[in-house]
């Protein structure tokens, strides 16, 4: 069978963008996977393929469109044996990295060493006593960086604020020398568990076992889409959570790291990569939800998260 020439075949030629797949790779954040579904005008789906749809299909002349995004389950609890989940700050590098400017006149490297002053409380609460959470300010309107961070530690009404300042660039050597002071000076061993019995004693019989090593601390949560703009600006405290870290940025001098440390997730053994892919890397395990006493007084005791939020003092930043 002798086929005609390219001209005379009424389908072909060069066809740009006519699908796009989706691959989840190091760079995109929490989205795991993408679905594409069809439908036709009378609601039946496209088969087989949502990707192919023919532009001028005179029987269906409107298509809807469902898309279906994969995301991990929000900072949960995960089972012991699970990977290690990695918050990003500085790789790649960006003007907002999940970070905070939580303590007026402190340096990030302070903030990340001995934890914030400040007392924050929660944005999204139960404002009207109803047993369900609303948000009190979403939009962080009043708020700027001409009051947040407050002037004080504890500043007049309405401190404690439920925003929170965003810390702009990548601080990444002062992210270093503050976890190099915090963790590494000395060393505390990673005690996150490997076997059952381990994890029954880090655990404890009633839960919060790990509430005083130095590896467990307290993050101030917002939604992950907020870090999107380029300049400073104020965001909503959703939560906060205990994040234990087993690992973090390596670099042969300003954070060498610890012995025990586990690998990074994605690129394998300090000193085996490029350090310079890891840059604002730390690495561990969501534990609980917490809050700390009532009055947002620094200590490793943890209160039941729930009832009327109390004032919390985070000792990290995501």
């Amino acid at each position: 069978m002798t086929c005609g020439s390219l001209s005379q075949r009424p389908n072909s030629g060069t066809f740009n963008k006519v699908a796009a797949p989706y691959v989840a790779d190091a760079a995109s954040g929490p989205v795991q996977y993408l679905d594409l579904t069809a439908y036709k005008a009378d609601g039946t789906t496209l088969m087989p393929d949502a990707n192919s749809v023919e532009l001028n299909d005179p029987g269906n002349p409107y298509y809807k469109y469902w898309v279906t995004v994969g995301l991990p389950r929000p900072h949960s609890v995960e089972n012991y044996d699970q990977p290690p989940l990695m918050l990003r700050m500085a790789s790649p590098s960006g003007s907002q990295n999940q970070a905070w400017d939580c303590d007026s006149g402190r340096r990030f490297e302070e903030e990340i060493e001995t934890g914030c002053l400040t007392r924050y409380i929660e944005n999204y609460r139960d404002l009207d006593s109803d047993g369900d959470k609303e948000w009190n300010n979403i939009l962080c309107a009043g708020w700027n960086p001409t009051n947040l961070p407050p002037p004080t530690y504890d500043g007049p009404t309405p401190y404690p604020s439920d925003c929170v300042m965003t810390e702009t660039g990548d601080k990444t050597g002062q992210l270093r020398d503050g976890l190099h002071a915090r963790l590494e000076t000395p060393c505390y061993p990673n005690n996150w568990p490997q076997t059952p019995a381990e994890a029954a004693t880090f655990f404890g019989p009633d839960g919060g076992g790990y509430g005083s090593d130095p590896r467990y601390v307290t993050l101030i949560i917002t939604d992950n889409t907020a870090f999107t703009g380029a300049g400073s600006e104020p965001l909503p405290v959703k939560y906060f959570a205990g994040f234990y870290a087993v690992g973090w940025d390596y670099h042969p001098t300003q954070s060498p790291g610890c012995a025990d440390n586990f690998d990074h997730p994605l690129y394998g053994a300090p000193g085996t990569y490029n350090h310079n892919l890891d840059n604002g890397d730390v690495w561990g395990y969501f534990v609980d939800i917490v809050v700390f006493s009532g009055g947002g007084v620094p200590s490793d005791d943890l209160c039941t998260f729930g009832g009327d939020p109390a004032a919390c003092i985070a000792v990290l930043v995501e």
